[in-house]
Parts: structure tokens; C-alpha cells; sequence
């Protein structure tokens, strides 16, 4: 488990080497697979997360600290915008099936589209007032 908690991106075979080095027995790939299996954590895809550069942390901590003791009633003032992308059928993510037994129950299946299926992508802005109109897209939205 040490092992693991060093470095969860650490693959199966990197395991077994790592474990192997220091000890006085050889364990397989296969035997970290199943301790590993046992032992309860599961593998998940990381989150997702913008690339921030030195100065985008500073810019993002700066905004911080000036905005930390507004009050509700300042925020009142404020108006949020965001896009948001919805499809259809999940075509873009990743599902891990993890009882082999189980890979062909319909629980354990995800349904794809060869052309990639629907989506609609909509922009919408709200304040503390009012809420505007839902719009849909035809292009994404950049930052400039």
C-alpha cells in the first residue's frame, strides 16, 4: 500500500519491480494485480483540470484575496456566465468494467453511435436578480 500512496499513477509492473527489489520473495504482476484488487482501492481516471502556469495561480489567488470579505450583498452585483456541453450518448468517456463476469450484463455495457451521437452545446448567464436566456451554440466559445 506504501507503494501505491507514493505514486498512485503507478503502473502494475512498476509495483511488482518496486516491491521486488527489497524483499526476500518475488511476487508476480498477476499477485500485485489481485492485492491490489483486494486491498479496496479501485482505479479511477483522474480529474480533469486546467493547466495553470505560474502566473495564472498568482492572477487566481490575487482575484482571492481581494474578493475574500465581500459580503452577499456585494455579490449581488455580480453576473456568472458558462457554456455547457450535453450529449446524447457518452461517446467520450472512459467506463471501466471491473467483474469479468459481468462484461456482457446489460449494467455493465455502454451504449456508442458510430457517428459519435447528438450533442447540443448552450451558453446562459444569471445574477442574483434574473437569469437570461438559454442559447444554443452552433461553435465553442474561447476566452478572448
Amino acid at each position: 500500500m506504501r507503494i501505491l500512496k507514493r505514486d498512485r499513477r503507478t503502473i502494475l509492473p512498476q509495483i511488482a519491480a518496486d516491491f521486488n527489489d527489497g524483499a526476500s520473495t518475488s511476487v508476480s504482476v498477476r499477485t500485485v494485480r489481485r492485492t491490489v484488487i483486494n486491498m479496496g482501492p479501485q482505479s479511477r481516471m483522474p480529474t480533469r483540470v486546467p493547466l495553470l502556469a505560474a502566473l495564472h495561480k498568482a492572477l487566481l489567488l490575487s482575484w482571492v484575496r481581494h474578493h475574500y470579505h465581500w459580503t452577499v450583498d456585494d455579490w449581488k452585483y455580480v453576473t456568472w456566465s458558462d457554456e455547457s456541453r450535453s450529449q446524447l450518448y457518452r461517446t467520450d468517456a472512459r467506463v471501466q468494467v471491473r467483474k469479468q463476469s459481468l462484461i456482457h450484463s446489460p449494467v455493465c455495457q455502454q451504449v456508442t453511435v458510430q457517428s459519435g451521437g447528438a450533442s447540443v452545446m448552450v451558453w446562459d448567464v444569471c445574477s442574483w436578480r434574473d437569469m437570461g436566456p438559454l442559447i444554443r451554440l452552433e461553435t465553442t466559445l474561447t476566452g478572448t
